[in-house]
């Protein structure tokens, strides 16, 4: 899919057009971009360390788990998230706001994007 430009609607170009409309899209994209293309910091999140295992000098028994009931965020992680996807959410709104009323009064935002 292509803008009215021609440009590919790439996430990372997404990201760039919308930073300049809201400043903290770009910091929570860079944040959280790794765990949707299954990059090192989503395969970290699954990773942890039983040192109760460690013997003889060795760190002990590298763990990989999906799903279970060990939390992988701390509580604070998780605030940050949820208000990410809160603030997402309310962008979204907003965009879609703004197509109705660009779908709505198309003479309006003609005059409106002149001045």
């Amino acid at each position: 899919m292509k803008d009215k430009h021609g440009n590919p609607m790439t996430d990372k170009y997404l990201c760039e057009k919308l930073g300049m409309l809201f400043e903290w899209i770009p910091r929570v994209y860079d944040k959280t971009s790794g765990f949707v293309h299954l990059s090192d910091v989503h395969m970290a999140k699954t990773l942890s360390l039983d040192t109760k295992t460690a013997k003889d000098n060795t760190l002990g028994t590298l763990k990989i788990s999906i799903g279970g009931s060990e939390p992988r965020f701390s509580d604070e992680s998780i605030i940050e998230m949820l208000d990410a996807f809160y603030a997402s959410t309310n962008v979204f709104l907003h965009l879609v706001h703004q197509w109705v009323f660009n779908k709505e009064y198309p003479i309006i935002c003609r005059h409106l994007r002149r001045t």
